[in-house]
């Protein structure tokens, strides 16, 4: 097998504008200089990097949101590249996006605008807060967000603003 393509970490890269707000890749990839193993090891809940205006949305510190972190498996898995498996690791934290829910697994409590019918809004983890878009990071039930979100503020590349 053929390492990785990293395409789409290079075009990232070359977005970089010259204002310091460069867009950062939402994941990493760290690719084995040959792949060997048929496995693609992952760590989608040890991100770390928590976006400002999240942190300013919501009513627990950065300290608390962390609990929902799986934290340091990117580094206990760091290895693997040297033993020909390539690692995926999230950058965002799993408080702003779930990598492993389905996409629209949203809680209709948390928006102000009604979501639209391809949405799964009835599943055991909605109901326990953690959909796509965690409603709580711990069993303590605090909310993390202060307002409700707008649907349309999900969808960047929406022109309907």
């Amino acid at each position: 097998m053929t390492a990785p393509d990293d395409s789409a970490q290079r075009a990232f890269a070359a977005a970089e504008t010259d204002d310091n707000r460069s867009p950062v890749p939402p994941w990493r990839l760290l690719a084995p200089a040959e792949q060997t193993a048929p496995v693609v090891f992952a760590s989608p809940h040890s991100g770390r990097d928590y976006p400002p205006e999240f942190i300013a949305a919501s009513r627990l510190n950065v300290v608390s949101l962390r609990r929902s972190e799986d934290a340091f498996m990117d580094e206990i898995f760091a290895a693997a590249p040297g033993y020909g498996a390539p690692l995926l690791c999230a950058r965002f934290p799993r408080a702003y996006v779930d990598a492993n829910r389905e996409a629209f697994e949203l809680d209709p409590a948390m928006f102000a605008d009604p979501l639209p019918d391809y949405v799964n809004t009835r599943s055991p983890r909605i109901a326990a807060g953690l959909g796509t878009i965690a409603r709580v990071v711990t069993s303590g039930g605090v909310s993390v967000r202060t307002e409700p979100m707008e649907i349309l503020k999900l969808n960047p590349l929406s022109s309907a603003r």
